[in-house]
């Protein structure tokens, strides 16, 4: 076996891969990226060590020079007010970038800023490639006058080419999968499970190949203004020291999704994310290993509405995270069974030490397929599948067609000084309740103020 540790002096990081078991004889290569942070001559030493009887510790001294950090840089990206140019050096707002794509091919160094302009709408995925540091985020947020700028996860397909292929169903080739569909800006389209189950206005159905099928009263392009069809991520976040600040998402798969494993130190605030075809901020590790946990994944201050499942969740192995502040208002829209807020794992991999405080959940519906739960079920914030040491405090629930606040199958949580009321709209029996507690062990429920609900 070989073991690396680097001695640092002046924080010089040492990064290696190299196979974890050599047999007698055999050869390898270790290559070692060196990436000084301070200026100046750094230096340190690789010790490799052998398990083997005749052979000891090797000690191999190493030094490089590090420069003087870059000051951090501000760049401006606007496709609506000036209309910039990829070739531009995007350092001001007189010289914008034009694309997102730009903006993702990029490097930032810790502490840059990418800012977006005001009013400006993109049909593109913003994906982060590298990371910031401690105090140093690499943030994309807004800069100029008037309504936050909108990313787009979806493709209009009001001037598609529909054909009908049956009274009322229409079909069009789908270069992507279509997860789901919003019709005028605020219509939401139900999924089927076949072309022959679809029977109302508005119901789709994507065959899982190449076709889409819709059904309508006339032509979808000329029966409706828009058709928005879900077919990406509109911000898909894999780095750490990340801030998003003031963007909104509408109309993709997800609006925002973070996922990665050991990530850490996400910011998401003051964003909008609506009528997004599954959750409106959705954060998880991707292993689902105890080893690699997501920390500090934070959301504040934005509001979710009209998501198909979730308004915001944590999923799987992240802990250490606060999500605060925000309004989380008419989510479930396509599907029963799910919430405003939700977290959930499994038994190896659960959400911990989640702190959900200060937010209004309101007006989850729980519509749609009835495969995730019964109609109705509509809950404003549960604890489930695992979810251990966690916080629900301080947040007005209320108005939602299922539970006020369920734990379900964990321990250790705390439900403490809600407002919790009107809940049960759904009439759904056993889910119209203000708190529920299902398989739970070890919870703290105190200061909690629940009239009106239905259970």
């Amino acid at each position: 076996d070989i073991g690396v540790t680097g001695v640092q002096t002046c924080a010089l990081p040492i990064w290696a891969e190299f196979p974890a078991v050599l047999d007698p004889g055999q050869e390898t290569t270790i290559d070692i990226e060196f990436d000084p942070i301070s200026a100046g001559v750094v230096t340190g030493d690789l010790a490799i060590t052998s398990n083997a009887s005749t052979n000891g510790n090797t000690i191999i001294g190493l030094s490089g020079t590090g420069t003087a950090p870059l000051a951090a840089k501000t760049y401006y990206v606007d496709n609506c007010v000036i209309a910039g140019k990829d070739s531009n050096n995007g350092t001001s707002p007189a010289t914008p970038w034009l694309t997102i794509a730009h903006v993702n091919a990029q490097h930032y160094p810790p502490g840059d800023s990418v800012l977006l302009e005001k009013t400006c709408i993109w049909r593109e995925t913003l994906s982060p490639q590298q990371s910031g540091s401690p105090g140093n985020p690499i943030t994309f947020a807004s800069y100029g006058s008037g309504a936050p700028p909108i990313i787009l996860g979806s493709a209009n397909l009001k001037s598609a080419t529909w054909t009908e292929d049956a009274p009322h169903v229409y079909s069009t080739p789908a270069k992507q999968r279509v997860f789901g569909i919003v019709y005028n800006g605020n219509v939401i389209g139900l999924s089927q499970a076949s072309e022959a189950a679809l029977s109302s206005q508005g119901q789709f159905y994507y065959d899982g190949i190449s076709t889409l099928f819709v059904y309508s009263d006339a032509s979808p392009s000329s029966y409706y203004n828009s058709i928005e069809a879900a077919e990406y991520d509109a911000i898909d976040i894999g780095t750490s020291y990340i801030t998003i600040n003031g963007i909104q998402t509408q109309y993709g798969i997800n609006g925002v999704l973070v996922v990665g494993d050991a990530l850490s130190n996400v910011t998401i605030e003051n964003c909008v994310a609506n009528y997004n075809a599954d959750s409106g901020i959705f954060l998880q590790n991707i292993s689902r290993e105890t080893i690699k946990a997501a920390t500090e994944l934070n959301v504040s201050a934005c509001t979710t509405s009209y998501n198909g499942t979730v308004g915001f969740g944590y999923a799987y192995l992240v802990t250490n995270s606060t999500a605060s502040n925000n309004t989380v208002t008419y989510n479930g829209q396509t599907h029963a069974g799910y919430m405003g807020v939700a977290m959930y794992g499994s038994s190896s991999a659960a959400p911990s030490y989640i702190t959900i405080t200060g937010n209004l959940v309101t007006y989850q519906q729980g519509l749609g397929s009835s495969a995730d739960g019964p109609l109705g079920e509509g809950v404003g914030i549960q604890f489930d599948d695992y979810t251990t040491h966690s916080t629900v405090s301080y947040n007005l629930v209320a108005n939602n067609s299922g539970m006020g606040i369920q734990s379900n199958i964990g321990n250790n949580n705390s439900i403490l000084y809600n407002l919790i009321y009107n809940n049960g709209t759904g009439g759904v029996p056993g889910w119209s309740k203000g708190i529920a507690i299902n398989t739970t062990s070890n919870d703290l429920i105190y200061g909690n103020s629940p009239y009106g609900n239905t259970g």
